[in-house]
This record gives structure tokens, sequence and C-alpha cells, in this order.
């Protein structure tokens, strides 16, 4: 006879939604009360940010009481009976919905209940945020071992993943060659990718189009040999007859490792932000890419040239920042919402101007929650007597950003 193995689960979940907190003292925490129906108890949930840092706690009173006469001491001064509070859950679990994979756990010791004690796990504060709030479930349970907590992802991310990244640096099927004319350290280096992937952003496929429309019209203006050669040497496929192969110049603005990491989100669905070209098809250029397939001889000028772990050009890590503005420009929507959620959660008190001026500006929502965090941070940020906002004097939006800040301080007040 099988032998019946049963095992008795039992979790709680809570869901916590609020506003970003600050970095000082009176705005980094904040407390609310639940009463449950289930178990006839008051549940206490304090959130405290400290530094880099959430700290989530949480409390259990009961509102049963006392067994003979439901009065809520821990030794009835009605009847003299002893009483505690009881509650089965041993592990609590902390889960960003944004980020299941960075949650984290404590052990609860059962005096912990029976004394009102308040329980506490943090987590690195930036996973906690999403879109402008912390979004984050509290789950406890019985037992050490965490449960599979189903949290649906707020990414989708492609199943065929793995394909995905093999067609990433396939060198035999990339059409559309970026360049860096502008940074001189890989004014020679390309990196590769393909056209019908691209496409799927609007912004990307007016960039490609352009590009496309500009091959020809370069074509069509040679001379009548040379044009023979060229044409033979850059066979039209896809739509409009596009040249087999387009380069497309990359703006100054964006590095090469922040368009690798762009790029393999756009394949993946993933954010990394150690740029890895040995996932990429990348080249070394003379100077222009040119394809020739006439008499027979080579039909490159390319060299593909694979940067693996121990190539000596090593590449910067990109930021949030960079990598913020590069989705912006190339239109990829969904990874812009993501890189806006990151630079908010990062915000704190040496930073917040920088960024309030080299991002906020651009995006609004940065603009929004970076005014927010200088109005509740306004008294530490100016106490040592120095001006977090001399730096940006000449700035052409400086005295309508500060007007903004001192409006808002005023509402508040």
């Amino acid at each position: 006879m099988a032998r019946l193995n049963i095992t008795e689960k039992q979790e709680r979940t809570f869901r916590i939604e609020s506003p970003v907190l600050a970095e000082t003292p009176l705005n980094n925490t904040t407390t609310a009360d639940f009463t449950s129906t289930s178990d006839n108890g008051i549940w206490k949930i304090t959130l405290t940010r400290k530094n880099k840092e959430l700290s989530v706690g949480i409390e259990w009173k009961t509102n049963t009481g006392c067994y003979s006469c439901k009065r809520t001491y821990s030794a009835c001064n009605q009847c003299g009976q002893a009483f505690q509070c009881k509650s089965p859950y041993s592990t609590m679990s902390i889960v960003p919905c944004k980020k299941p994979n960075a949650s984290t756990s404590a052990s609860v010791s059962p005096t912990s209940w029976q004394n009102s004690s308040l329980v506490q796990c943090t987590l690195k504060h930036g996973d906690a945020v999403f879109k402008d709030k912390y979004l984050f479930d509290i789950v406890l349970f019985i037992g050490q071992n965490i449960p599979v907590i189903p949290v649906e992802p707020l990414e989708s991310v492609p199943k065929n993943r793995d394909i995905m990244l093999t067609l990433l640096k396939d060198i035999n099927s990339v059409d559309t060659c970026f360049v860096f004319e502008s940074d001189k350290s890989y004014s020679n280096v390309g990196l590769w990718a393909h056209r019908v992937i691209l496409t799927k952003y609007k912004k990307f496929d007016g960039i490609i189009q352009y590009a496309s429309k500009k091959a020809t019209t370069a074509l069509s203006e040679k001379d009548d040999s040379k044009r023979d050669v060229t044409e033979s040497s850059t066979p039209s496929i896809g739509r409009d007859e596009n040249p087999a192969v387009l380069t497309i110049p990359v703006p100054k603005d964006f590095s090469l490792s922040t368009l690798s990491v762009l790029l393999r989100y756009i394949y993946t669905g993933e954010i990394k932000l150690t740029a890895d070209l040995g996932q990429h098809a990348v080249s070394m250029t003379k100077s222009s890419l040119v394809i020739y397939d006439a008499m027979g001889k080579t039909r490159e000028s390319v060299r593909w040239s694979p940067f693996d772990a121990d190539s000596p050009w090593k590449l910067k890590d990109v930021t949030w920042e960079e990598l913020l503005l590069a989705a912006d420009h190339f239109g990829v929507s969904d990874m812009r919402k993501n890189c806006e959620d990151e630079v908010i959660g990062a915000m704190n008190q040496s930073n917040v101007v920088d960024t309030l001026f080299n991002i906020g500006c651009s995006f609004d929502t940065v603009k929004e929650a970076a005014l927010d965090f200088i109005v509740k941070n306004m008294e530490t940020m100016v106490l040592d007597g120095e001006d977090p906002f001399v730096a940006f004097k000449n700035h052409p939006d400086c005295h309508s950003l500060m007007f903004e800040v001192m409006r808002r301080r005023v509402k508040k007040a």
C-alpha cells in the first residue's frame, strides 16, 4: 500500500501599498492597523525607511482576550484566569511585487506573538518600490520552508528566452548595425540586431525607415558604373525594397554599453545593467559598413570580433538614468517605465537635486517624485547651510523648480 503523506499548510498574506517614505526621522515611518475577522485579532503594520533598506514590522493582538470573560488583559483582572495571544505562524516573508525573486524572510519566535512584540524583516528599498509607491506582500506561514508564492509578473518575459539570446548573437541573420562614430573608444565597433524585432517599437521603426530611405537615396545618386557594383553588393529585401544591411549611427549621448543593455531587453525582456557583449553580434569595421559580392570576392568588409570575458576592453555598468534616456529616445516604452521606477526608488538626499535637474526636466513622473522628496526633506537638506541648488543656478529651469518647491512647502505647512 502506498504511503500517504499529509501536510497541513496555512498561510496569511497582506498586500501592502503605501507612498514612498522620506529618509529623515518623523517622515521615514508609517503605521496602520488591520482588524481581522478570521482570527478576531488586530494586526499592526509598521514601515520604516533606513537609508537603502525598508524595515517591515508586524505585531498581532487578539480581540478575544480572556477565554472565560473575554476581557483583553494578559491576566484577566475580572476572573484571574491567565491567557496569551497565540498565532501558529513561524516564518515571515516579504515579497516585492516588482521583483518576487528579491523576497526576504525571517523566523518568528512563538513568544513574539504571545507578547505582542514587533516582528521585523528588511528588504532593499528599491525592490519595494513600484510605480511611485511601495507595493509588496507580507506572507506569514507555518514551518521554515518558504512556500511558492504565485505572484503575477509585472513584465512579460518571452518563453523562448534561450532562442532569443541565440538570435541576438547570430552573425548570419543580423541585418542592422549600430555604429558609434562619436565615441572615439568604439568608433570602429558595430553592434548588430534584426530589423524585424526592432520594428515592434514604433519609434525604432521610424528610425529604421529613415535610415533605409537615406541609404536608398545614396545608392541612386551614384553613377551607373558604381551603382551596378553597389546594388549587387547590397541586395534589397523586405518591404519598400530596403537595403539588405542598414547602418544606423548612434547619438553621442548613448554608449555601446547602454545600447547593448537596451537590445538585450528588447530581445529577452530582461534588464541587466552589466553589458555582456559576448551575447551580441559585434564587429570591427574599417570605416563604414559596405557589402561586396561582385566577382565572387569577399562579401563583407567587417571583421567579427566577439567581446569575451578576456577582452581588454571592459565596459562600464549602465546606470538606470542612462538606460531611461535611451529607452525614451528609441521609444521602448515598457523599459522606460521600469527605469523610471528604479530612478525614483534610488532617490536620496545626496542625489535628488541632480536627479531633478538632469532627469526630472525630461520626465514628469521623476520630477514629481523628486519635488515631493525635496519638500519632505527640506529641513535636513539645508541644515548644514549649503545651498543644494547652487550647482544648477544657471540652469534654465532653476527658478521655476525652486518656486515649485517653495509653493509645495507652503501648501504643506
